[in-house]
């Protein structure tokens, strides 16, 4: 039988600085188990601006030894399928794993939108995750692991995700402060040389 969580969370970030934070997360040191993540596929509509994208991550570790048995290995690979809708300031992630699916199914969707109380300066976050193992007589044990893997990981996820909105703020501030110093550039030169006008 499926196993079903819902977290929700708000970010103190505007939208536009959680959706563009969000391709910059990984590699992070908080998630050495997340060894890559792989765009392999983008597609922008030029007449909706609708962004999708195709990642392959590939995560390593963390499985007890009672599940890397029954498994065989302990790297697994999913698929995030993304579509990012700014004019509807929308951004949907749909996980899902390629690799066990013989033995279980993880499917996982983060969905982030304009919080409805503050939509210019807060992000309402909410994470889905669906788990399904199929091995008669343990199902209920790697259900109960994986879900209690993903609480575990969801915080470092929004902790990662805040370091990330960091990065992109600061890095937001100097491109303004190269942009400001250009212009002021461009403006001292025009009014010192009349000659220009």
């Amino acid at each position: 039988m499926p196993r079903l969580e819902t977290l929700v969370h708000t970010f103190s970030h505007p939208w536009e600085d959680i959706s563009l934070a969000s391709w910059s997360k990984y590699p992070s040191p908080e998630r050495p188990d997340v060894l890559t993540v792989d765009l392999i596929k983008r597609e922008l509509d030029q007449k909706t601006g609708v962004l999708r994208t195709t990642r392959l991550m590939v995560c390593r570790g963390g499985t007890p030894r009672w599940l890397e048995a029954y498994l065989g290995s302990s790297q697994c690979f999913f698929i995030e399928e993304a579509e990012v809708d700014p004019r509807k300031r929308s951004m949907v992630l749909r996980g899902r794993n390629i690799s066990f699916c013989n033995l279980l199914s993880l499917d996982e969707v983060c969905t982030y939108t304009p919080h409805p109380d503050e939509p210019d300066k807060w992000t309402h976050f909410k994470q889905e995750a669906k788990v399904t193992a199929f091995p008669y007589g343990i199902s209920g044990k790697i259900e109960n692991f994986c879900l209690q893997n993903f609480q575990k990981n969801a915080v470092k996820g929004r902790e990662i995700m805040e370091q990330a909105i960091q990065r992109v703020q600061t890095e937001q501030r100097r491109w303004e402060g190269i942009a400001e110093e250009g212009l002021a550039t461009i403006e001292k030169h025009l009014t010192s040389s009349p000659t220009l006008l």
